[in-house]
């Protein structure tokens, strides 16, 4: 895998990671793209796109994603599918281990998303996962209009969801594992109408369907039809053990970073997802990669300040 140095070493190859690499292969600099599953991603496993910029076609994530990477390609990039397992920082280099062996890089941009495991997943989570299971309601939330859902959560993020889905699907169960729900909003939040079928120590037992989710089995057995399942169950965080404290994080694992994606240690960036942004979105990862891009060059080339790439 070593080929000399790296201007700039990417983990992960998603919305973030591959803009990222556009930039920074279009601005000359050697760039390297690591990533051990690059169809699992939060925006791979998407079914369909139809508020990208420029897209005016629905897309799968995939093949927006793979339209991203040939772009970085082109200019140069070099993408490898490996696990990456430990990195390490010295003043002038970064050291990163893989399962296939060590490279060195002058900086790094971690770009791994948000999708950790959560332990105790729902039967059929996995198997739905872009066929009508989603983290995101922000994301797919148009492709439910008049429709039921089901939201499954314990946290506010659940109950932020169910107001941007209220927007379009016709009936929602919201159903909340505990007696309560974490964070600065409630249940109480959520209109008291036909529309919204709350209920408390109710848990999901299973996802069941087709070629699609067609209804959930909850704990009690009672079998419940909806068209769509969004969850916001605690424990899903982000996979940041790898990085052995390197970076500060937060108390929940996203890596601290600042409005240049800058972490506390110099030439080391991250973005997208995994500095849990207000909203999740492809768009916003990309432009987190963008500009971790530019300010990695600023970095590379001790520059006073970040310059924008143009034409």
């Amino acid at each position: 895998m070593q080929d000399g140095v790296y201007d700039i070493a990417i983990i992960g190859s998603g919305p973030a990671g591959a803009t990222a690499a556009i930039y920074a292969s279009r601005g000359k600099a050697k760039t390297i793209v690591l990533d051990k599953a690059p169809g699992t991603g939060a925006l791979a496993i998407t079914h369909k796109i139809a508020n990208y910029p420029g897209q005016i076609d629905e897309v799968a994530g995939q093949e927006l994603l793979d339209k991203l990477r040939n772009q970085a390609a082109n200019f140069g990039a070099n993408f490898v599918v490996t696990h990456v397992q430990g990195i390490m920082s010295n003043d002038d280099s970064k050291t990163i281990f893989t399962t296939d062996g060590i490279l060195q890089a002058k900086s790094i941009f971690i770009a791994v998303g948000a999708r950790g495991g959560r332990k105790n997943k729902i039967t059929g989570e996995d198997e739905f996962l872009g066929r009508g299971v989603s983290y995101c309601a922000t994301c797919d939330a148009s492709f439910y209009k008049d429709k039921t859902v089901a939201v499954i959560g314990d946290n506010e993020e659940a109950i932020e969801e169910v107001m941007v889905l209220s927007k379009f699907a016709s009936k929602m169960y919201v159903l909340i594992p505990g007696k309560v729900v974490t964070g600065n909003i409630d249940q109480e939040s959520i209109p008291n109408n036909d529309k919204y079928d709350v209920r408390l120590n109710t848990k999901v037992k299973e996802i069941k369907g087709s070629d699609s989710v067609e209804s959930i089995i909850l704990e009690n057995g009672e079998e419940v039809s909806v068209n769509g399942v969004f969850i916001y169950l605690s424990g899903n965080q982000p996979n940041t053990e790898f990085l052995n404290g390197i970076v500060e994080t937060t108390e929940d694992g996203y890596i601290r970073v600042n409005e240049f994606m800058e972490t506390n240690i110099p030439g080391i960036f991250a973005g997208g997802d995994i500095r849990k942004p207000p909203v999740k979105q492809a768009v916003v990862a990309a432009a987190d990669g963008a500009i971790a891009a530019m300010s990695c060059e600023k970095y590379l080339h001790k520059k006073k300040t970040v310059a924008p790439q143009y034409g």
